[in-house]
């Protein structure tokens, strides 16, 4: 009769271990909009980001964007892991009055092949196997030219995921 208590306990311990790992798992998961954020903060300020750095400390100057560093190769050395699944574009527009009527300035791609893939099948919003997850920022900016005073701007990132 007591094969039926330890037959018991014995279940009861290994649903409890099955439990434990099953939450560790999905604790230690980042979510798919919290890692593209992530990404597109690596362009912004990263080491190879494209916000200014001040010459002495190496400091990041928040919201002012460097035009010299603002191109494809700068990006593309912003990050480099995971090659296929990440992409981003960042679009510069002078300050005018809406984005919505601006033109854009100047544009920077990492990965353009993840992009242009990618891009139209996420904001369609198939985001399952093939698709893609797409996340959209706009941040008021300052440009650095060099020899010129700062102009504003907009910074807007695109920045997608194969899934």
């Amino acid at each position: 009769m007591q094969w039926i208590y330890r037959l018991t306990a014995a279940i009861i311990l290994f649903w409890l271990l099955f439990a434990q790992i099953q939450m560790i798992t999905n604790f230690m998961k980042v979510p798919d909009h919290m890692e593209l954020a992530l990404y597109q903060q690596r362009f912004i300020d990263g080491p190879d980001g494209v916000f200014a750095h001040e010459p002495t400390t190496g400091r990041v100057l928040d919201g002012v964007v460097d035009t010299s560093r603002f191109n494809d190769r700068t990006l593309t050395n912003a990050y480099v892991q995971d090659a296929g699944t990440f992409g981003a574009r960042l679009t510069l527009y002078l300050n005018t009055t809406t984005l919505e009527q601006q033109q854009p300035f100047m544009s920077a791609t990492n990965a353009p092949d993840v992009v242009e893939k990618y891009l139209p099948l996420a904001e369609a919003g198939l985001t399952g196997p093939g698709g893609g997850l797409y996340e959209r920022h706009v941040y008021p900016v300052m440009m650095q030219f060099p020899n010129e005073p700062l102009r504003p701007g907009w910074l807007e990132i695109e920045a997608v995921k194969r899934t």
